[in-house]
């Protein structure tokens, strides 16, 4: 449009925007041939791509390691040093996440027999027989209790 006769004022009225914007784009595009804006602005990276896959390699092959000690066998093998907030960041560029393991009761084998034996026992149950069964969640003891409900309302038992 400029090339083609317009001034400053009539491209910017026909795009809908201000003459200093045409202005800016103008000039680049005289000084730099495009209109694009270079790519890589900002900070730059404190670690190489070859020391951030040696971190996704350490992580994979110790997979409960905490960032603070990957961080100090990086600083050990390559001399670079990062906050544990960069290993992070890192590892979750490719897919690594920290997880809180599942915090379970232990189990003894007293305690798996006689949960095989209670399945082994009600494993011909009918769907009718388990409409009779109430599953509840005691938080407390944090266990699962099953409630057998009777045609009596007032009777319960446990199972």
């Amino acid at each position: 449009m400029l090339q083609g006769g317009m001034t400053q004022h009539e491209v910017a009225d026909a795009v809908g925007t201000s003459q200093s914007v045409i202005s800016r784009a103008w000039n680049r595009f005289r000084r730099f041939g495009s209109v694009s804006r270079k790519h890589g602005g900002g900070r730059q990276r404190v670690t190489t791509p070859n020391q951030d896959r040696y971190l996704t390699l350490h992580a994979r092959r110790n997979r409960f390691m905490p960032a603070v000690s990957l961080r100090n066998d990086l600083q050990d093998a390559t001399g670079v040093r990062v906050s544990t907030q960069t290993v992070r960041r890192r590892l979750h560029e490719v897919g690594l996440r920290a997880r809180r393991p599942a915090v379970r009761v232990p189990l003894s084998g007293a305690h798996k027999l006689a949960r095989l034996q209670w399945a082994r026992e009600h494993r011909r149950w009918t769907l009718n027989q388990w409409g009779t069964v109430l599953f509840t969640d005691d938080h407390s003891s944090i266990r699962l209790h099953l409630l057998l409900i009777s045609p009596n309302p007032h009777h319960l038992s446990l199972l």
